[in-house]
């Protein structure tokens, strides 16, 4: 039988990883991280990561079960 947990807001942690991709390789990337899938029954289903592209530059790929 199935059920829902539901975890307070305050004790979800979400760490980004941060990862250096080259500029062209961006969407490669971004498609590598949405496309993971999630073990509901032992995470959260919440990935975050952040691609540093160069010094001043950055994407936040945030990915949500629905």
């Amino acid at each position: 039988v199935g059920y829902q947990h539901v975890v307070p807001a305050e004790e979800i942690r979400l760490n980004p990883g941060i990862e250096t991709v080259a500029p062209e390789r961006v969407l490669d990337a971004v498609a590598e991280i949405v496309s993971g899938g999630f073990d509901v029954a032992t995470e959260v289903p919440v990935r975050t990561r952040l691609l540093r592209l160069t010094d001043t530059e950055h994407v936040l790929v945030v990915v949500v079960h629905h």
